[in-house]
């Protein structure tokens, strides 16, 4: 008997053992997989001025209403393809959920018409400032609002990049206000959606906060239609 339950405490304790070593390749491979998406998200998000300066004449938020209708369309898609439409059903009859995401949708609105008016405007350095600033504003909403902490390392790490900021503002010589609009609403954007992240998924969320948008954007492009100052009228009037 006492070999037996030897046997079976052994038996439970490399049971136990390898779901230790498997939730810890599970942690590493998760680690993993987020760095590489953050590289390749920031990787096209800089390649993006190349294709925002091509679509002069469109003024910025009339390239935002097409990145909200055709993004708005892909998303339905995915989550039909995806078989993800009970959860959009969830989300939207959820009312303090799909409020946040009405809020990100505004607040993305903001931020993408910042970014993409300063790169037709010739501001792209206000642009990669306001994208260097926000980091360090969600490392600070995260601190004071979500009350998470900072290692050591990572408290170096801020400092550094505040102090970087310091001397790239001093340098400019003029108020950013583009960089601070940039910077600001996407760390409150961010802050809405970690709010509800555990509660909607990525994929639904987005497809919600466009299509909260769409409705303004439409408006907004039908005066556009009304004075033929949409991007192909102006293309086809030259």
């Amino acid at each position: 008997m006492r070999r037996r339950y030897d046997g079976i405490v052994a038996d439970f304790q490399g049971h136990e053992r390898s779901n230790e070593l498997g939730s810890e390749r599970s942690n590493e491979l998760g680690s993993a997989q987020a760095w590489a998406s953050g590289v390749g998200a920031y990787f096209l998000w800089g390649l993006f001025p190349l294709y925002f300066s091509l679509l002069a004449p469109a003024n910025s938020l009339e390239v935002i209403v097409h990145r909200a209708v055709w993004g708005m369309c892909t998303c339905l898609v995915a989550i039909i393809i995806a078989g993800q439409w009970q959860n959009l059903r969830a989300a939207i009859r959820d009312r303090a959920v799909l409020g946040r995401l009405c809020i990100s949708g505004l607040l993305i609105v903001v931020n993408w018409t910042s970014y993409i008016f300063a790169v037709q405007s010739g501001r792209t350095v206000d642009a990669a400032l306001g994208y260097f600033i926000n980091p360090l504003l969600t490392v600070a909403l995260g601190v004071v609002v979500l009350k998470e902490t900072l290692s050591r390392m990572q408290k170096i790490a801020v400092t550094l990049g505040a102090l970087a900021v310091i001397y790239m503002l001093v340098a400019m010589q003029s108020f950013p206000w583009l960089a601070l609009a940039m910077a600001g609403s996407f760390g409150a954007y961010s802050l809405v959606k970690k709010r509800v992240a555990n509660r909607v998924k990525p994929l639904v969320g987005m497809a919600v906060e466009t299509s909260a948008v769409v409705p303004l954007l439409l408006i907004y492009y039908s005066t556009l239609v009304f004075r033929s100052d949409t991007f192909p009228h102006v293309v086809t009037a030259q």
